[in-house]
């Protein structure tokens, strides 16, 4: 699920984003209004050769930093494991 922020797309009018799972380029997709929105994608057979994949989102664009907030923001990722009940993951670790 992507959350985008009322003020990333008032200010920018819709944004692109664009995924790839462990260098492998998955479908991009626009959004054109702030709130949740879906993006579903199966993770590709050849991205699957190691116990962890690297999952990598780019936006074509965002709202800059401010002096309050040094970030460059957009869209807040949440991951979902699709199994009989959702499942709400935590998927980032930091080594």
């Amino acid at each position: 699920i992507l959350s985008a922020g009322n003020s990333s797309v008032e200010a920018t009018g819709s944004i692109r984003m664009e995924a790839t799972v462990s260098g492998v380029p998955l479908p991009g997709c626009d959004y054109h209004s702030h709130g949740e929105h879906e993006y579903v994608q199966s993770i590709p057979p050849a991205a699957l050769t190691d116990n962890s994949v690297c999952i990598r989102f780019e936006l074509d664009r965002a709202l800059e930093p401010t002096p309050a907030d040094s970030r460059e923001l957009g869209v807040q990722v949440i991951f979902w494991s699709l199994g009989e009940t959702p499942l709400q993951l935590c998927p980032i670790s930091l080594i």
